[in-house]
């Protein structure tokens, strides 16, 4: 224990003197508070407090949830009055010895110091997290348990590995030398839930973001991760500016362009989009602190996962999920959100480079807007957009068909969009019994054309059968060597409203 709170203050006295890129946090607090004393730890109220530094701890709720220590509105007034330090899960508890080595009376753990049964408290704080985080001191991240009841202060685990025989010659020696040694895990390449559980909680992708700097605490040492650096006990992983922690940083920070934070936007939903939450309608919420700190920097409207000035392009998101994926009546159907696999964490969302159709138009069809304080964006309080562009009249087809092999046969699911003469690839976004039966006419919305030279475009089908509301139910390529030369006498510019 000693060890490991040493190099912590250690390293957090390295970022704090040095790391121009690792400022200081704004003097702003939480609206509560967990304040620490020898016996008991309190809930407190902020508004009327003075600014004091104050740390935030990362952590698995684990597989009990309804059993957590948490606040709630019948335990609010009790934990106000105080809460003994042996009613603390370990997890909490070794957050609460830390602080206090650092030199901090306070922190911030979201079971405890968010109402978890008020409705409107919970909403009100989880549009907090950017704030709550990025004025952190330090983030705290029980990377490696699953749940809250493991010690940080255990005996460590040794690196997994069996210690491998490397035969190597030296330059500057006549003969070969042998080298052993064990190996740790590598990333990519073991199972996450077993070696970082917290890592594949969507909500902990946000706070790791956030956060200026944060110590995570594993099963063999401690990896600490700020805006400017990268470093572990072993001195494995020794790194400067790479990663996506840095970039965002850099965007925050205004040191970034437009593009650059698109792209950066791209990667942060490619990665999110594979991570877990226990509630999918937490989606977009769990990225909302996110979404906000990049709002000032774009200064645009921001809807559902998409960027105003980026919503043509936005529109045109791909996926690896299997179409028997969920899909989310939260969110509208042309969210990349829409879709979710709560059964695996190599489920993704993608966008890939395309040369834009300049006749694709998107803008927000917004009823309401509200201003996102004083950060010059706004939060839209509509689901619906309009979309103006060349669009393809197009009719779904689908067949089955036998596929054999030497030993054995299997069935083959098709569907096929046929525009004219020309069949094309399409591929649905959902499970094709759920939300295609009975569609035939569509529309293909051109979108751009990929490096193979394929035209990617949006099948979209209409609500009612009339009527400008369509929704999106997949996405097509168009082979410009196969089509039909008459192709685009199917289609002409028109207008709707997706939702």
């Amino acid at each position: 224990m000693h060890h490991c709170i040493a190099t912590i203050k250690s390293w957090l006295q390295r970022c704090n003197g040095q790391h121009e890129g690792c400022p200081s946090p704004k003097p702003k607090l939480p609206t509560r508070l967990l304040y620490i004393t020898e016996k008991i730890v309190q809930l407190v109220e902020t508004e009327s407090l003075p600014y004091s530094p104050y740390l935030t701890l990362s952590h698995c709720w684990g597989n009990d949830p309804a059993n957590m220590l948490k606040t709630t509105t019948k335990t609010l007034e009790r934990h106000r009055r105080g809460i003994e330090w042996g009613q603390l899960p370990a997890v909490f508890r070794d957050a609460l010895t830390i602080t206090k080595a650092v030199g901090c009376q306070w922190i911030w753990i979201d079971s405890l110091c968010i109402v978890q049964d008020d409705e409107d408290d919970w909403g009100k704080e989880s549009l907090e997290m950017a704030n709550v985080y990025s004025n952190s001191v330090l983030n705290i991240a029980a990377t490696f348990s699953s749940n809250s009841s493991n010690t940080f202060f255990r005996n460590r685990c040794p690196f997994d590995g069996d210690g491998p025989q490397l035969f190597a010659r030296l330059a500057h020696w006549p003969t070969h030398a042998m080298i052993t040694g064990q190996f740790g895990f590598l990333p990519g390449r073991t199972e996450p839930d077993r070696i970082a559980p917290l890592l594949q909680r969507a909500w902990v992708f946000q706070e790791r973001l956030l956060a200026p700097r944060t110590v995570h605490i594993g099963s063999s040492e401690l990896i600490w991760e700020c805006n400017s650096s990268l470093m572990c006990e072993c001195g494995g992983i020794s790194a400067t500016q790479q990663g996506l922690k840095p970039r965002f940083a850099d965007a925050c920070q205004g040191r970034s362009s437009r593009e650059e934070v698109l792209d950066l936007w791209d990667r942060i939903v490619e990665i999110y989009s594979g991570l877990r939450l226990t509630k999918p309608s937490d989606r977009s919420n769990a990225l909302s602190g996110i979404s906000s700190q990049l709002s000032s920097i774009l200064k645009c409207d921001y809807l559902d996962g998409i960027w105003g000035i980026d919503a043509a392009r936005g529109l045109l998101w791909e996926t690896n999920m299997a179409p028997a994926a969920r899909v989310s009546e939260d969110c509208p159907s042309w969210s990349w959100m829409w879709r979710y696999d709560l059964e695996t964490s190599r489920s993704k969302v993608f966008y890939k480079n395309l040369h834009m159709d300049p006749r694709l138009r998107v803008q927000f069809s917004a009823s309401r807007c509200e201003d996102h304080d004083g950060d010059h964006s706004e939060v839209v309080r509509s689901s619906r957009l309009h979309v103006k562009g060349f669009m393809l009249r197009a009719t779904l087809t689908h067949r089955n068909q036998k596929v054999y092999s030497d030993s054995s046969a299997m069935s083959v699911e098709t569907w096929e969009l046929k525009i004219g003469s020309s069949i094309n690839r399409w591929f649905p976004d959902c499970e094709a019994s759920d939300r295609l039966e009975g569609l035939e006419e569509v529309l293909c919305v051109l979108g751009g054309t990929n490096k193979y030279g394929f035209l990617c475009g949006l099948v979209v089908a209409q609500l009612g059968g009339e009527g400008t509301l369509y929704r999106r139910v997949g996405q097509a390529f168009l082979d410009w060597e196969t089509r039909d030369d008459g192709m685009f006498d199917h289609g002409e510019m028109m207008s709707v409203e997706l939702v």
